[in-house]
């Protein structure tokens, strides 16, 4: 073999080499990129479901009284994962939302409910979550200082309607709230409003009632016609002012 063609063995030799190397390459990077689609969760969900620890959720049961029963607050977060992924068990703002879920499942203990039930009479209005007026009543039933349920009376027709509630306290004294003139409530964003608003006024006042008289009771919980009803405001810090003193006068100097 002469030299000029011992060159061009090793040559093709190399290329071939090469060859081999970029195709075996490609490979791998293609069985990397099949295998990541494989095992990478595609959707928000999948990853939410990625995330659910089996170990703390056999920890949740139920207690003598048929509601859940966490231990702590991580067995709550994985039950807010679960929940998140539960389609169309609850509304859309909460679906792949374990956060909103977690607020609902804190919310639902506290007023010893089922998460999926708080769930379903929830909305999302002005990005805060808020309550069915029906869900409201029902936690006022049940949670404030009262003996039985409302007495409810109706004066009036038309704008001019009005309801009135009165309950007895666990201390003895009846309180009661009476609503504005139907005509003068700005804010009806339920379509009950219209078509039953005798049942639209007996929330208004119950509602009222236990804001007046017992505020503990729905502190911090609110309905949509509420939301829409309070001013938005900003509240962002205004920038401080600085006032520079006034500089006196060059007096003149006469010559």
């Amino acid at each position: 073999m002469t030299f000029s063609e011992a060159v061009d063995y090793q040559r093709q030799t190399l290329d071939h080499s090469i060859l081999q190397t970029h195709c075996h390459t490609k490979h791998q990077i293609s069985n990397s990129m099949t295998t990541n689609e494989q095992t990478t969760p595609a959707t928000v969900s999948e990853r939410i479901a990625a995330r659910i620890d089996p170990a703390r959720t056999d920890l949740i049961g139920f207690d003598r009284t048929g509601s859940l029963a966490f231990q702590s607050a991580s067995d709550m977060m994985e039950f807010a994962k679960m929940m998140a992924i539960s389609g169309q068990a609850i509304p859309k703002h909460l679906r792949d939302n374990p956060g909103g879920c977690l607020a609902i499942t804190i919310q639902a203990r506290e007023w010893a409910m089922s998460p999926f039930a708080v769930a379903n009479k929830s909305y999302c209005v002005n990005d805060r979550i808020s309550y069915e007026a029906q869900l409201v009543s029902a936690v006022i039933l049940r949670r404030a200082p009262i003996q039985g349920r409302f007495t409810i009376e109706y004066t009036g027709e038309g704008d001019k309607r009005v309801c009135k509630v009165s309950v007895k306290t666990i201390e003895g004294e009846t309180v009661e709230y009476q609503t504005p003139e139907i005509g003068k409530i700005t804010t009806k964003n339920s379509p009950l409003w219209k078509s039953d608003p005798d049942q639209q006024l007996a929330y208004f006042a119950q509602r009222s009632l236990c804001r007046r008289h017992f505020p503990d009771v729905l502190l911090g919980v609110y309905t949509q016609d509420e939301i829409d009803a309070a001013p938005m405001r900003d509240v962002t810090p205004k920038a401080p002012s600085f006032i520079l003193p006034e500089t006196p006068a060059e007096t003149e100097v006469a010559e």
